[in-house]
C-alpha cells in the first residue's frame, strides 16, 4: 500500500491536515465560527469552478474564500449578525458557482470532486500549499496563543487590557479562509465544515484543558484519516466522507459516555 506514490501523498496530506485542522477546530468551536467555515467552504466551490473554466484553480479558490471572509466582516453590523452576514455573502457566491458549473465540461465528475474532495488525488503542489498554510497557522498560534484564548472568551475584557480585538478577529477569519481554500481539493467543500467542527467538539467533551483539547483533536483527525485511507485503498471508497463518519461516531461516543458537563 505505502509503495504507491498517491498513497504517500495522501498520508502526508492527512498528517498536515491533522495539525492545521486540529488547531482550527478548537478555535471554530470556542469562537462559534462554524457558519463562517461553512460559508468559506461553499465559496471555495465557486472558486474551483472558476478555476476549471479559466485556469489556475488554486488561485481562484483562495480568492473566493478570502472574498467571503472579508465581505462578511464588512456586512456585519448592529442590524446584521455575524452568522447572517456570512450567509448573505456565501449564498451569493455559491449560487454563482452552481450557475457556472453548467458550463464546465464533464460537469458531474467535476462538481462531485469539488464537493467531496479527492484525498487520493492530491499532488506535490497541493502538499506544498497545505504545508505553507499549516506553517502559517502554527506560527500564528505560537505567537498569539494567549491573545487568541482571551478574545475567544471575553472580547470586551481583551479590548480593555489592550489586545487588538478587531484586527485579531479579521486575521483569524483570513487565516481560516486561506487554510480552507488551499485544502479544499483534498477534503471537499461539503466535508470541510464537518472536519472544522466535529474533532474540536469531541475534544472539548473529553477534557476541560484547552492545551489537551488541541492535542486530542489533532490525534482524532490523524487517526480517522489513516483508518479512512486504508479503507479507501482496499474498498475503493472516498476518504473524506469516511473521516466524517468516523469522527461523527466518535462525537456520539464522547457525548454520551465521557461528557464533561
Amino acid at each position: 500500500m505505502l509503495s504507491y506514490t498517491f498513497v504517500q501523498h495522501a498520508l502526508l496530506e492527512i498528517v498536515l491536515l491533522s495539525v492545521g485542522l486540529g488547531l482550527l477546530t478548537i478555535l471554530v468551536n470556542l469562537r462559534d465560527l462554524g457558519v463562517l467555515g461553512t460559508g468559506i467552504g461553499h465559496a471555495a466551490f465557486t472558486g474551483g469552478v472558476l478555476g476549471v473554466l479559466l485556469g489556475a484553480p488554486w488561485l481562484w479558490t483562495i480568492a473566493t474564500g478570502l472574498f467571503v471572509a472579508l465581505l462578511s466582516s464588512k456586512i456585519e453590523g448592529k442590524r446584521v449578525s455575524s452568522a447572517n452576514s456570512v450567509i448573505v455573502a456565501f449564498t451569493f457566491i455559491l449560487a454563482l458557482g452552481l450557475i457556472l458549473s453548467y458550463f464546465v465540461p464533464g460537469q458531474i465528475s467535476t462538481v462531485m470532486g469539488l464537493l467531496f474532495g479527492s484525498m487520493l488525488g492530491v499532488d506535490v503542489f497541493d502538499i506544498v500549499l497545505t504545508s505553507v498554510a499549516t506553517l502559517l497557522l502554527v506560527i500564528f498560534f505560537v505567537k498569539y496563543y494567549w491573545e487568541i484564548l482571551s478574545t475567544s472568551f471575553d472580547e470586551e475584557y481583551s479590548a480593555v487590557v489592550g489586545i487588538p480585538v478587531k484586527p485579531l478577529r479579521l486575521f483569524i477569519s483570513v487565516l481560516l479562509a486561506f487554510y480552507i481554500t488551499v485544502t479544499i481539493r483534498a477534503v471537499g467543500t461539503l466535508m470541510m465544515e464537518a472536519l472544522l467542527v466535529i474533532p474540536g467538539a469531541v475534544a472539548l467533551q473529553l477534557t476541560d484543558s484547552y492545551h489537551k483539547s488541541w492535542k486530542i483533536s489533532m490525534a482524532l483527525i490523524a487517526a480517522s484519516g489513516v483508518i479512512s485511507l486504508i479503507m479507501a485503498f482496499y474498498w475503493n471508497l472516498p476518504v473524506s466522507p469516511l473521516m466524517v463518519v468516523i469522527l461523527s461516531l466518535s462525537f456520539l461516543i464522547a457525548r454520551f459516555l465521557f461528557n464533561q458537563e
